[in-house]
């Protein structure tokens, strides 16, 4: 992927790692307009679970969460590139009291790539205009064709999971590597593989395109949106149920369904994914929030890590004892 040195009015002025130092996984890029008014960020980060739709929400929820004052004032697929509907493009005013902000959202394989703009709420105009030049400059190698624009719009549910007994930790540890191997080595939400005949295409996804909102978990620094999937299952080995949106970088909770039935809980990062506790049911918001404060600690331990990153294979680290890092 590319992105231009110039884009109307904005200058790039520095390239950086935003975290993972010297990895490659969490990158920077910054942009600012001659008069120093119009400031923009693109952030290009390595996820276990990307999902263009999840991180649209996850930034309107951090911009929003505990500012009353700030309002969306568009939401709309938009080209990126050359290339029709590949981005989720959102507009905001009243950001930080006096700012309008422009973000846009896309996913190229396990690439996420975020886009933020913001000035004077009288330079709002100015803003959408940079931020058309911004996206129509990137450019995407034949290897990094973006997924289309998935937004998500949840409605709140009619009900709320009842609550699931935990798996004891010796039936959960004895399947924690297989189990690694099926839902953290490839992206949920769908990446691209060569079949047999050497033909490219995607791995169906976990992920479905319905939520309702179940609720919200309040931590220090906001709000955690409660997803729970609706309608049509997308089929496939594994069935994304419910998701917990824990940060703007990437940061999910989700329990996902096995084809035996059973739930598995995964804490995805940047350039992470880890499989949490195992249940016979699906979790109830008041589980998840005891592991995501830390008070069920068992609940939140890692049984296994899968460590991501690009042009290489998986590793996959299984964990033998419960003495090990809470989700928190």
């Amino acid at each position: 992927m590319g992105f231009p040195t110039v884009a109307g009015t904005l200058t790039l002025t520095e390239t950086a790692e935003f975290s993972h130092k010297g990895e490659g996984i969490d990158n920077i890029a910054q942009y600012e307009s001659a008069d120093g008014e119009l400031f923009a960020s693109v952030y290009v980060y390595y996820v276990g679970l990307a999902h263009n739709g999840l991180a649209a929400l996850a930034t309107a929820n951090a911009m929003t969460s505990g500012s009353p004052e700030v309002r969306k004032t568009r939401s709309t697929k938009a080209a990126a590139g050359g290339l029709a509907d590949v981005a989720i493009r959102e507009s905001y005013t009243g950001y930080r009291g006096r700012l309008a902000s422009s973000a846009a959202f896309l996913k190229s394989g396990r690439w996420l790539i975020k886009l933020r703009l913001s000035g004077p709420d009288a330079r709002a105009a100015d803003i959408e205009a940079a931020m058309d030049a911004l996206l129509a400059g990137i450019t995407f190698g034949d290897d990094a064709a973006p997924h289309p624009a998935a937004a998500i719009e949840a409605q709140p549910c009619a009900s709320e999971p009842a609550g699931a007994e935990a798996l004891p930790v010796a039936e959960d540890s004895a399947s924690a590597a297989a189990e690694a191997l099926l839902l953290g080595t490839f992206d949920g939400a769908s990446q691209r593989i060569a079949d047999e005949a050497g033909q490219d295409g995607p791995l169906p996804a976990r992920v479905g395109g319905s939520f309702c909102q179940a609720g919200e978990i309040r931590v220090p620094t906001g709000t955690v949106p409660i997803l729970r999937a609706v309608g049509t299952s997308p089929g496939g080995l594994a069935t994304t149920e419910l998701l917990a949106v824990t940060s703007d970088a990437g940061g999910l909770v989700e329990a996902v369904r096995l084809g035996s039935g059973r739930y598995r809980l995964l804490h995805h990062q940047i350039g992470q994914t880890a499989l949490l506790g195992a249940y016979d049911r699906l979790p109830s918001i008041a589980q998840i929030e005891a592991i995501l404060s830390g008070a069920d600690h068992a609940g939140g331990a890692y049984r296994a890590t899968v460590i991501l990153r690009p042009g290489e294979g998986p590793r996959i680290n299984v964990k033998t004892g419960t003495d090990v890092p809470p989700t928190t």
